[in-house]
């Protein structure tokens, strides 16, 4: 049997595991994504990572997807690493904590933060980048935020990694 690197499978959203990342084919090209483990009426929510979707933040958290006829799905070996030279973080999230897709530590979990698919109606949200899981509690106000991450996959065949994606939070210019 031949090895095949990345390790995937093609699945529907709702079939993929909460903390997993799958790829979303779109009409302008396909978009990597966060699986949730919010699934309510048949649906699953996810997390988009840098879709580059032109006037959206980098990172969003899309409600109840109904688009899943099938998704490429990423085996394990995906990690997340963390940027942790000085600049690139923020040890006391005064100033990223609300920028979308900064990585935020509370207690030993790490939470990506998801602007709302909606920004009028909705608020950002935490999501658990290790199990796909919403935060639902008030967050503390001191929060050590990652500004800079990648995404990456390891064939553990080859022993090669291949960057997925990553990200980088820029200051916001006052309007």
């Amino acid at each position: 049997m031949n090895d095949v690197l990345p390790m995937v499978s093609t699945v529907s959203l709702k079939e993929a595991e909460p903390g997993s990342i799958v790829k979303i084919a779109r009409s302008d090209g396909p978009k990597l994504a966060l699986v949730t483990d919010h699934f309510a009426g048949g649906v699953r929510s996810l997390v988009w990572l840098i879709p580059n979707f032109q006037n959206r933040p980098p990172v969003i958290f899309a409600e109840n997807w109904r688009n899943d006829s099938s998704v490429l799905y990423y085996g394990s070996n995906i990690r997340f690493e963390l940027g942790t030279a000085n600049d690139e973080l923020d040890p006391n999230g005064r100033n990223f904590w609300e920028t979308p897709g900064v990585i935020v530590s509370i207690g030993n979990d790490l939470f990506i933060r998801a602007a709302p698919q909606d920004e009028i109606y909705d608020m950002h949200k935490l999501v658990n980048v290790r199990n796909g899981s919403v935060y639902s509690e008030r967050p503390p106000n001191s929060l050590w935020t990652f500004l800079s991450w990648q995404l990456w996959i390891r064939d553990p065949v080859a022993h090669c990694d291949l960057m997925l994606t990553e990200f980088r939070a820029t200051i916001k210019k006052p309007a």
